[in-house]
């Protein structure tokens, strides 16, 4: 995902007046570069690059801190092309599509993220992947983006209709409906993992803004996961994510320190990651 973070980012500066755009991008490279550099200086191979290679017979990584990776020209054109291996390779890998929907979305390509959402609802309709996806499509429907480069395109125009209609339920018309359904979604989830997905689904495909219930639902789950450990077989990963959330939710802070103080009372290993 790192490619098609990349792009978005790109994008996001390209919409800002021209000074302020050159100063997001030169701080965004700034940042980026501060976070790898320690990685790097920990990770450094070429220096015992020969030795390695004699001794293992392995190729050192020649970018450990992924720096080339960030410097690509076209992230988006990456990022297409390792997903279409992911999905050919993947068939049934739930990630691999919702990601390619992301990308088909991206690269205003409606039909092919239609056709990656049909692959996702035949594989189970009801996972957050599924959901997300299906409400980046309907959300780019509703706002007009979806059809805005083909839309003097009849053929592609009546296709996706047609298969926007033809979903589950129908389309949704506005983006209250598409909150409704999300709602209806994180009330029906369980699992952590489902319930951390539906609620960044909320606020970044839907725009939900974040409120007493998407916090409230994040405390529940985060409870119930903890009270049958082990919540994960990684369970610092999850729990971090929902560390992560909570700070969206409540950028004060309060709702983060509670989420951590849960993770490290009843899980204290958790204490070193989260």
């Amino acid at each position: 995902t790192i490619y098609l973070k990349l792009h978005e980012e790109a994008a996001a500066h390209a919409a800002l007046p021209p000074a302020e755009a050159r100063a997001a991008s030169k701080a965004a490279r700034a940042a980026r570069k501060a976070q790898v550099e320690p990685i790097a200086g920990r990770m450094k191979v070429e220096a015992n690059a020969g030795r390695q290679r004699k001794s293992t017979g392995k190729h050192p990584d020649t970018d450990p801190a992924g720096l080339a990776m960030a410097s690509v020209e076209n992230p988006l054109a990456k990022a297409a092309n390792i997903v279409a291996k992911l999905t050919k390779f993947h068939p049934n890998d739930l990630d691999a599509h919702a990601i390619a929907v992301r990308i088909h979305l991206a690269r205003n390509k409606p039909v092919l993220a239609l056709r990656s959402l049909a692959l996702l609802l035949a594989l189970d309709p009801a996972s957050p992947q599924a959901l997300a996806a299906r409400w980046r499509i309907e959300a780019a429907a509703i706002n007009g983006s979806l059809l805005a480069e083909c839309a003097d395109d009849t053929t592609v125009v009546a296709f996706v209709n047609d298969r926007l209609a033809a979903l589950p339920g129908g389309a949704h018309a506005s983006l209250d409906t598409l909150q409704a359904a999300g709602n209806t979604a994180l009330a029906n989830a369980t699992a952590l993992d489902d319930v951390i997905a539906i609620i960044d689904s909320l606020l970044t495909v839907v725009a939900m803004e974040p409120s007493a219930d998407l916090k409230a639902a994040l405390t529940r789950a985060v409870s119930a996961a903890l009270a049958v450990q082990p919540v994960h077989t990684d369970a610092h990963v999850v729990l971090a994510a929902a560390v992560a959330l909570a700070g969206r939710l409540d950028p004060a802070g309060a709702l983060a320190a509670d989420i951590k103080a849960q993770a490290h009372a009843a899980l204290p290993l958790c204490a070193a990651f989260v």
